[in-house]
């Protein structure tokens, strides 16, 4: 199946994606003996015992294989561009670290093309909706985000608020 099927294919289905890309640089890219790039800037703020796991991080390439897995990463994030430009939903998300990670995450769907606006609204009503949980976001004036007007509503059994019964 080549790349265009595949995307055919996701389009068929509605398949939302989270990308994921932090999880795909740390395996492309890091090192051990290198704090992996979504946590440079947050590094020196976390316990040393997370710090040192940070450091065992990554996997030692056989010698040439180093190229190789710079080019897989940039064509990974050429990818990720292109189900984007294809109409793919993506949510932005992380399998990275909680609370630390998405905001480079964010980074990086931004670096694979989708431009910045677009991944901040993936990342909030975007985000919402493939949850079906868009009814929740409110603006500052008390408005829905995704309605023109708060609706009560309550929560039954396995259901999302956004579509109880009031």
């Amino acid at each position: 199946m080549c790349i265009r099927d595949s995307i055919k294919l996701l389009q068929d289905h509605h398949t939302k994606l989270d990308l994921t890309l932090s999880i795909f640089e740390n395996e492309y890219l890091s090192r051990p003996g290198e704090i992996p790039r979504g946590y440079r800037p947050i590094a020196s703020r976390l316990p040393a015992q997370v710090r040192r796991g940070l450091l065992a991080e990554g996997m030692r390439p056989p010698p040439g294989k180093d190229e190789i897995d710079v080019k897989s990463w940039a064509k990974i994030m050429e990818f990720a561009g292109l189900l984007y430009r294809a109409g793919i939903p993506i949510e932005a998300g992380t399998d990275s670290m909680a609370g630390f990670t998405l905001h480079h995450e964010l980074e990086l769907d931004v670096g694979a093309g989708i431009p910045a606006n677009i991944v901040l609204q993936n990342a909030t009503l975007g985000a919402a909706r493939i949850m079906s949980m868009d009814c929740l976001l409110y603006t500052s004036t008390g408005r829905s985000a995704a309605r023109s007007a708060p609706t009560p509503f309550k929560i039954s059994n396995n259901e999302s608020p956004c579509h109880a019964s009031p």
